[in-house]
């Protein structure tokens, strides 16, 4: 995913929950957000992959507990296609080579007679 944002409740109202959030890229390195204090409900987080960065996984620790995630918004990221879309001419000819060879075992395996 390219972006994420959510918002976290501080469990009873509190105010003095803290927290750090980790965002690990796709290589597993970390960006840190970290000495904050969550308050009731209003605690939006927003984290966006730049330069082909993309996120992969977030990670929160808090103090205590937190009440919920809620309003997780997640943008997917379309990945290149660096394949062709046409077979090379040499796999075309593994799948012909590989038809005639199923073809001939079958018509020879059909040649020999069952006799009682």
């Amino acid at each position: 995913m390219s972006e994420v944002e959510f918002r976290l409740t501080d469990p009873n109202g509190n105010y003095h929950t803290t927290a750090t959030i980790d965002f690990y890229d796709q290589f597993g390195v970390a960006t840190t957000l970290s000495g904050f204090t969550l308050s009731n409900g209003a605690d939006w987080f927003s984290a966006q992959g730049t330069d082909g960065s993309l996120i992969s996984k977030v990670v929160i620790t808090t103090a205590d507990n937190i009440n919920d995630v809620r309003q997780v918004r997640v943008t997917p990221t379309a990945l290149p296609l660096n394949e062709p879309l046409v077979p090379e001419p040499s796999t075309w000819a593994m799948l012909i080579t590989g038809f005639g060879l199923v073809g001939a075992a079958m018509r020879r395996r059909r040649g020999q007679a069952a006799f009682a």
